[in-house]
């Protein structure tokens, strides 16, 4: 995760004015101090790779098959930390508007929104009045439906109904969405830095962003 060489002058990479102004947007980091700001499109570019990851591995799997709860705890971890800096809270990562727009690629839109639904429905919490929003019409008459069996020598078990776990297809749509979040993130973290910094010089060493840097 490399920023703008920091050791010479900044000339270039300014941040539109517009995203350095703080507003009243509620749910994002537009009302944060522009540097917690920075520190929060940081995050979220963490999160977003712990995402992309999580695809990769279930991409990637040639192991033995995965069972049910394997691959849903997978896809728990990956909707979770995809959605993480997304949510209405003052989180350190909770990222503005900006990164919730798809001008130029609807589909993107459509999935991102279908990931925040199910992480509420589905992922971060059960919502049984709403989960139906998100599975397949064959899953829904059954969710609510929880199994139990008594055996001959009066000993019981209990079986739940889930939606089908997804199609890898789906986890590759998922990483393409990552990386797609992952560049743009990026992109406005290195120009806001380098707004920053900016007609400074820098030693070359390490530093602490609000410590010594901008």
């Amino acid at each position: 995760m490399k920023t703008p060489d920091v050791v010479q002058q900044y000339t270039s990479h300014e941040t539109q004015q517009s995203e350095l102004k703080t507003s009243a947007a509620a749910g994002g980091t537009d009302d944060f101090k522009p540097l917690e700001k920075l520190r929060a499109l940081y995050w979220a570019e963490v999160h977003i790779r712990e995402s992309k990851a999580g695809c990769g591995l279930i991409r990637a799997w040639n192991g033995p098959t995965m069972s049910q709860e394997l691959l849903y705890a997978l896809a728990t971890g990956i909707v979770v930390s995809y959605c993480r800096s997304f949510v209405k809270n003052d989180g350190l990562s909770n990222v503005g508007t900006t990164f919730r727009v798809f001008t130029v690629d609807p589909a993107k839109g459509k999935l991102h929104e279908h990931l925040m639904l199910a992480r509420d429905t589905l992922f971060a919490h059960k919502d049984r009045l709403r989960e139906h929003e998100v599975l397949a019409l064959a899953d829904r008459d059954e969710l609510s439906k929880i199994h139990v069996i008594v055996g001959q020598d009066g000993s019981t078990e209990w079986k739940v109904k889930r939606g089908n776990p997804p199609n890898v297809a789906y986890f590759k749509e998922i990483e393409d969405l990552c990386d797609f979040q992952i560049e743009r993130l990026h992109q406005a973290s290195s120009d806001m830095l380098g707004h920053f910094c900016k007609g400074k010089n820098y030693e070359p060493r390490t530093y602490v962003l609000g410590d010594g840097l901008p």
